[in-house]
């Protein structure tokens, strides 16, 4: 019986190593094949951070800084360390991302092996590694700024294993309790919702003695206090009672129930009646909760992840709730109900081996409502799986088919540059900057000017700005609406165009302009006819001049792409 015992083991587990390298190759496809070099949404955010780096006005203060309600200073550190090392290579990020979220799957395996043993264990783990890699969380691999959830769900999980680091007699070792603070320290400076480890996981520490418990405290407020000084007031739209509920309900059903609404409602309450029942057992059966109390915990951090997020979200829809970058919060929940339903049935089991005459009606609730838990999780995972990689491909397909404006920024439609960030003006400042400094898509795109040796080779003025004459004394223009500059620009040693046309600004940031209009005016005047295709002009976005005085010159290519040369007659504008 042992032989054959030990033989399922192995080949269940070479299944589970299958099915664990399946999922990550097949998460590294997307990231690899199927995401764009363009920064998205809030990544974006990092683009603040280079560009105060590069004015020498980056500190520690502006890491601790808010965005929205949550202070991601390690996420910040990370991303900041990993933007500079790459030249802002996303697919690199996210596969580093992929690693935290290993690192995570690691800690929980490695806690659920140790309360429930190896073989319950193995038993259990397809399911587990399926919810921790479900593709239905495609935003959080396919999304480089999720650093900070993936970050928390990995303190989180370190927490976790810590707390299940028992030693005999239930004394919680000095290398389990620097874990499980180091967990809760790592996951509040991540995101909003880590700050909710110190209550929910108070219950795991409190049986392990008062010096422990009054640590736990200090160090919660200690953290907690400072966090919420100058925290942004909520502009959330209350939601109704019932709102609520049904949010709630779709936020903690929706690794199952993705992408439908009023399945995930289902699931969630099911797994609701589920916990219930499992904790009941453990009741009924007189069990000391010493050794799964950390698991209990976890889902109770994941129901207190569930309340804040609908608190603050409810407003937007049940649908909001569905959101894939979410569900790495609520797969605790069910990462959770699955440890605690397993350590049932083993405890069953191990009972209805000594006293089998008085076990029978309770064994088999034990047994159904574990056949309904691995049931229910399979199904729903394995349909949110495969809708989640569908949604994922054609999520990023649509950035994938307008990475072309990003190149050309600075003449692409505001409606194209939309996909990457909502306001088109803030993505065409943050993308003449990556230019510039030869970052993400622009590396190797076009020349490093930083690089190139000067030379006075290019003769190249400003006509005008803002429609006024670039020769006037005094220029004023309005910082809130879009600049017009036009001129033109020629390589007078070749007596041809130039390369590229660049405006100056400020003598440190350049933005592209587009260059080749017809000038025969400019031909005329230096009695060069071939010569007439050497105008420019560019469109800088309203907020990309701070008010006060500025300068603005051009900055060109020389026509063999050897050299840059500057105009040699900069203007003076001034900003209101």
């Amino acid at each position: 019986m042992r032989k054959r015992s030990w033989a399922w083991t192995r080949v269940f587990s070479a299944a589970l190593l299958l099915l664990l390298l399946a999922q990550l190759v097949s998460l590294l496809w997307l990231i690899w094949n199927h995401t764009p070099l363009v920064p998205t949404l809030d990544e974006w955010e990092m683009a603040n951070f280079l560009e105060l780096a590069d004015q020498g006005r980056l500190d520690l203060f502006t890491f601790w800084g808010f965005q929205n309600e949550h202070r991601i200073f390690l996420p910040r550190l990370i991303l900041y360390a990993l933007i500079n090392l790459t030249g802002w290579q996303r697919q690199i990020i996210m596969t580093v991302n992929l690693g935290i979220a290993i690192i995570t799957a690691m800690f929980i395996c490695a806690a659920a092996r140790r309360t429930l043993g190896t073989s319950t264990f193995i038993a259990i783990s397809m399911p587990l590694l399926m919810l921790l890699f479900s593709f239905a969380q495609y935003e959080n691999w396919l999304f480089a700024f999720q650093t900070n959830f993936l970050l928390a769900a990995c303190g989180i999980a370190c927490c976790l294993y810590g707390l299940t680091a028992q030693t005999p007699g239930y004394a919680l070792g000095r290398s389990g309790l620097i874990l499980a603070f180091g967990g809760a320290i790592v996951a509040s400076l991540s995101t909003l919702a880590g700050l909710l480890s110190w209550p929910a996981f108070l219950l795991a520490i409190w049986r392990f003695g008062r010096w422990q418990t009054a640590l736990w405290c200090a160090s919660a407020t200690a953290i907690i206090i400072p966090y919420f000084i100058g925290f942004p007031k909520s502009t959330t739209t209350v939601a109704q009672s019932r709102e609520l509920l049904e949010y709630a309900l779709t936020y903690l059903g929706a690794p199952l129930g993705f992408p439908t609404v009023g399945l995930a409602m289902t699931y969630g309450g099911l797994g609701l009646v589920l916990m219930a029942l499992a904790i009941g057992i453990l009741w009924r059966l007189e069990v000391s909760l010493s050794t799964i109390m950390p698991w209990l915990t976890l889902g109770l951090y994941a129901l207190a992840g569930m309340a804040l997020t609908t608190l603050g979200r409810a407003g937007f829809g049940r649908e909001q709730a569905l959101t894939s970058r979410y569900q790495l919060f609520s797969s605790l929940w069910w990462i959770s109900l699955l440890v605690v339903s397993a350590f049932v049935v083993r405890l069953r089991r191990q009972r209805h081996g000594r006293a089998m005459a008085s076990s029978g009606l309770a064994w088999h609730a034990t047994v159904t409502i574990a056949v309904l838990v691995t049931s229910i999780l399979f199904v729903g995972l394995l349909r949110a799986n495969a809708l989640g990689f569908v949604e994922a491909q054609e999520w990023q397909s649509e950035q994938i088919a307008h990475k072309d404006c990003a190149l050309h920024y600075n003449t692409a439609p505001d409606d194209c540059l939309r996909y990457f960030y909502v306001s088109a003006p803030i993505v065409r400042i943050h993308l003449a900057f990556l230019e510039q400094h030869q970052f993400n898509i622009f590396r190797g795109q076009s020349p490093d000017l930083e690089r190139l040796p000067d030379n006075h080779s290019a003769l190249a003025i400003i006509d005008t700005v803002a429609r006024q004459p670039g020769d006037s004394r005094a220029l004023v223009v309005n910082g809130d609406q879009p600049i017009q500059v036009a001129g033109w620009a020629l390589d007078r040693v070749a007596a041809a165009p130039v390369a590229a046309v660049y405006l100056l600004i400020d003598d440190r940031y350049t933005y592209r302009t587009s260059y080749g209009s017809d000038r025969p005016d400019v031909a005329a005047t230096l009695s060069l006819p071939a010569v007439s295709r050497v105008g420019f002009t560019a469109t800088l976005p309203a907020g990309i001049f701070t008010p006060g005085k500025h300068t603005l010159n051009v900055r060109t290519v020389t026509a063999d792409g050897r050299a840059r040369a500057d105009g040699t007659q900069p203007i003076v504008i001034e900003v209101r």
